[in-house]
């Protein structure tokens, strides 16, 4: 029964990494070192995975999965220090809570329930709750990177500079 979890846990990461992979700038409309930048946060999103390959425990796999989001919270990070500049400390502790409240969340969704309780099977319950947050949290950094670039698409550095002097 656990191998089973375990692999189908696997087969949805795949699948949410394949989905939630960004695609690069577009190279005609965000031009510059803005797309350079751009280019280069979605190069560390896209390299924030899952390998399962050498985790042989529940402990193991929920580190892997940990990795992978304090990789997603070093990719928000470079966001908000390069495009949120004005509120970058408070969308780093909003995000930073976002991501607690998610976990929380999630642990709940899945080890509170009563048939979870009566089951006994907490490790198992506390990977899919790990994994769950992984998606939800890899999701919201994807939305930042989506506005970041149409941000980059609809204004010229030219344009942001003169916004600035307003």
């Amino acid at each position: 029964m656990k191998k089973v979890l375990f692999l189908i846990m696997c087969l949805c990461v795949v699948q949410v990494q394949a989905a939630t992979q960004v695609n690069s700038v577009n190279e005609n409309h965000c031009i510059g070192k803005r797309a350079e930048a751009i280019q280069e946060i979605e190069r560390d999103f896209n390299n924030c995975k899952i390998d399962m390959s050498n985790a042989s425990s529940s402990a193991e796999m929920d580190n892997v999965y940990y990795e992978a989001v304090d990789c997603l919270q070093a990719v928000a990070n470079k966001i908000f220090e390069k495009y949120y500049t004005r509120y970058e400390k408070e969308s780093k502790e909003n995000f930073d809570n976002l991501v607690k409240n998610i976990y929380d969340y999630n642990h709940n969704l899945v080890q509170h329930s009563d048939v979870a309780k009566l089951l006994h099977n907490a490790t198992m319950y506390n990977t899919m709750a790990i994994t769950y947050a992984y998606v939800m949290i890899r999701r919201v950094v994807k939305e930042y990177i989506t506005e970041i670039k149409q941000e980059c698409e609809e204004f010229s550095e030219e344009d942001i500079e003169e916004m600035k002097n307003l």
